[in-house]
């Protein structure tokens, strides 16, 4: 609820604020455009302060107008919620990859269930969709498809651990790696 303030609340308000901020009467009239002694007369009550001045006085100071001229103002109130703003700001989440191998066999599956046999779908291939697909998947939903970490070579991404997962699959039989003599390709493929 606004009220009407007297000069003097207005003076010890700015005061305060200034005071808080670490700024003195000099660097405050500087950043508002107004004379040092004019911002003391304002600060001590005996000089008015038109809407403008008020106005710059609030972006330098930080504080919002309604919040200023309300009854139950006082200093330290703006600066702790300027403070849980901040502190929500920071509250940021930061997601760290975790690979996990079963969703990633099953991506490497499903994605070779519908590309494998085609004749432009080798390894490079494979690699790019896996990123791809764990890139999108990020993009969407803030979280990790798979969890698996990419290494940067000269044809694209690569996931770190993947020859490893690939030679577990083929030893228990749900992927084959099939030779073409085109160029002498490798191709994975899903075993029936």
């Amino acid at each position: 609820m606004n009220t009407k303030l007297t000069q003097k609340q207005i003076g010890q308000r700015i005061t305060e604020l200034r005071k808080m901020k670490g700024l003195s009467q000099e660097e405050l009239a500087k950043s508002v455009k107004i004379s040092r002694p004019s911002l003391a007369q304002i600060e001590l009550g005996n000089r008015g302060v038109d809407i403008l001045e008020l106005q710059k006085l609030s972006l330098v100071l930080e504080f919002s107008l309604d919040d200023f001229m309300s009854k139950d103002f006082t200093a330290n109130k703006l600066v702790e919620s300027k403070d849980e703003k901040k502190a929500k700001k920071i509250e940021e989440r930061i997601s760290v990859p975790t690979l996990q191998i079963n969703k990633f066999k099953n991506v490497l599956l499903y994605i070779l269930e519908h590309c494998a046999g085609k004749p432009n779908v080798g390894e490079t291939v494979l690699y790019k969709l896996l990123y791809f697909s764990d890139f999108n998947y990020y993009e969407l939903y803030e979280e990790h498809l798979t969890g698996a970490k990419y290494k940067k070579l000269p044809y694209g991404p690569v996931p770190q651990k993947l020859d490893t997962i690939i030679n577990q699959m083929i030893d228990k039989g749900q992927l084959q790696r099939v030779k073409q003599n085109i160029m002498v390709t490798h191709k994975l493929v899903t075993c029936p």
